[in-house]
């Protein structure tokens, strides 16, 4: 690991914090001091350009040296309180040294020092910098945050953390998930960023939730977990509340041409029905769950006050025990013969392909003129460069919680998918569609981060 110096860390023992290497001890090994007069750490970039942007204006290193001086450097050397930074092109490491380095697949981080970590991660998100992990108590007396470079080099940011106030107790990261009986720390994350959304984003709001907070009943720091961040998060929370309002537009469309049925798989904190009573009671309501999750939430909708009503269905299932989901509905009180609007989102991508196409092909077979919508996750390489570090710290949680992201489809497959499982008509709703659709002329800047995309199949 890089450590780039600032302030009173450059003046610790044993670094001169000139560079010069006139230091008179021996290495860890005995090697005579005069061996080694100088070092660097070089990285490759696929754009030096945007590599100098990046280290030069908006983490502050000087430029001290470049090559060729005219025109675009191949070599570039930045220096930032002792420590010296080089960067060069692919180009050149392939011409000069034989060497092929692929930028994009870190296996290293530098770190860098600051006063104030929140403030640096705000203004370098605001500027542009992809997210990998917002900041958060590194429980090593440091707070830290994670970004990366425009090559995709993680790049630290560490303060001392600062302590919390006597009364303060420490966020719960699994706030309102217990296990074996709550809703899953997913579903309490899309809860509080629905009501974070109404919070810290500008108006008009793209969906107004403040219920599913209320359910998942988090402790009072809830706000200051990593992953609330206003800004760090932000593009993620968009997603999430822009998801959530084509499902509910598209049940509206629905609901106007007829169809009365609504299975939500999955339903975890969903809120539709107490949200938008006028429309769903006019429907048959299915959610389905996994039993404890489910009974958890029967129990918090009675305590709220909201009760089931009895166009609510909780219908809970268990999927690990290879339950079966459509003869749950049927006992539930779902009739086949008259079509339905089925939702999926956030699921398939713990599905592997087989359990994916087993639930498509049921759903095709549902009465005619029912519709699914389904999101899935796009492979890294049809992100943009912005997004690639987001959906990397999304897999690192997945598989630290252990469900791992296990699937994954470009839109072309997840197309292809649908038809060979029947259905009659298939279209693709990319994430680019849903900002133009709820974020195109907003004052605040919000837009969707790009990486789950949304299947709408008709039987």
């Amino acid at each position: 690991m890089v450590r780039a110096l600032h302030g009173r860390q450059a003046g610790r023992p044993g670094l001169t914090g000139t560079g010069t290497g006139t230091g008179t001890g021996t290495g860890r090994l005995g090697y005579r001091p005069a061996m080694f007069v100088d070092a660097l750490v070089n990285l490759y970039t696929a754009d030096i350009e945007a590599g100098l942007h990046f280290y030069g204006d908006l983490l502050g290193f000087a430029e001290t040296f470049r090559t060729p001086a005219e025109g675009v450097p191949e070599h570039v050397e930045l220096r930032v309180a002792g420590f010296t930074l080089g960067l060069g092109t692919v180009e050149a490491a392939r011409r000069v040294h034989g060497v092929d380095p692929s930028p994009g697949s870190p296996a290293m981080v530098l770190v860098v020092w600051a006063e104030d970590v929140d403030g640096a991660f705000a203004d370098l998100v605001a500027a542009g910098v992809p997210v990998v992990q917002p900041p958060h108590d590194a429980g090593n007396g440091n707070r830290s945050a994670l970004l990366a470079d425009p090559d995709g080099n993680l790049v630290e940011i560490v303060a001392k953390a600062r302590p919390p106030a006597p009364d303060q107790a420490a966020p719960d990261p699994e706030a309102g998930a217990d296990e074996g009986s709550g809703p899953d720390s997913t579903a309490v994350r899309v809860a509080l960023w629905r009501a974070r959304h109404l919070e810290v984003d500008g108006q008009p709001a793209v969906l107004e939730d403040r219920i599913g907070v209320a359910l998942a009943a988090p402790d009072d720091g809830w706000r200051d977990r990593g992953d609330m961040h206003p800004v760090g998060t932000r593009g993620f929370r968009a997603a999430i509340v822009a998801r959530a309002r084509f499902v509910e537009d598209l049940v509206t469309e629905q609901v106007g041409l007829g169809v009365d049925q609504y299975v939500i798989l999955g339903a975890g904190l969903d809120t539709f029905v107490q949200r938008r009573p006028e429309m769903a009671s006019a429907l048959a309501v299915f959610e389905v769950d996994q039993p404890g999750p489910q009974r958890w939430k029967r129990q918090r909708l009675v305590e709220l006050g909201y009760g089931v009503p009895d166009w609510l269905a909780l219908v809970p299932v268990d999927f690990e025990a290879g339950e079966s989901w459509l003869a749950a509905l049927a006992e539930a009180g779902f009739d086949r013969t008259r079509p339905a609007v089925v939702v999926s989102t956030g699921v398939s991508m713990y599905l592997t392909e087989e359990a994916n196409v087993a639930t498509l092909r049921q759903i095709a077979g549902l009465a005619p003129g029912s519709t699914l919508a389904m999101t899935f996750l796009l492979p890294a390489e049809l992100l943009g460069e912005a997004d690639r570090a987001g959906l990397a710290m999304a897999e690192r949680g997945a598989r630290a919680s252990g469900t791992p992201f296990v699937s994954f489809y470009s839109p072309d497959r997840m197309l292809a998918v649908a038809r060979e499982a029947g259905f009659a008509d298939v279209r693709h709703v990319s994430g680019t569609a849903l900002g133009d659709r709820y974020f195109t002329g907003r004052s605040d800047g919000l837009w969707p981060s790009t990486g789950e995309d949304l299947l709408v199949a008709t039987t």
